[in-house]
């Protein structure tokens, strides 16, 4: 039986562009990644995190920032959007 698609489905493949396009001129799509995972990072600063799950990865633009902020935790990534998450595979 075929799965019922996801609405995000239909955006994985262009999501970065369609950020792109909702942030206006000069929007920059890293920058708006990075500074939630920056703010988490400073508020625990002074923890040890061995695991992180980033739910609702959608199509992984946190992980690669994740991944950066605690280099020593395992990472991974949910999303009910299985399109998403083929898209976040790829972006490795």
């Amino acid at each position: 039986m075929p799965r019922a698609p996801v609405d995000f489905d239909r955006y994985a493949e262009t999501y970065d562009r369609v950020l792109a396009d909702s942030l206006g001129a000069g929007g920059d799509i890293d920058r708006f990644a990075a500074y939630k995972i920056d703010e988490i990072a400073f508020r625990l600063r002074n923890c040890r995190i061995q695991r992180v799950l980033d739910f609702g990865c959608g199509v992984g633009r946190s992980l690669p920032f994740i991944a950066a902020a605690f280099p020593e935790a395992a990472l991974w990534g949910f999303d009910p959007s299985p399109d998403s998450v083929h898209s976040a595979y790829k972006r490795e």
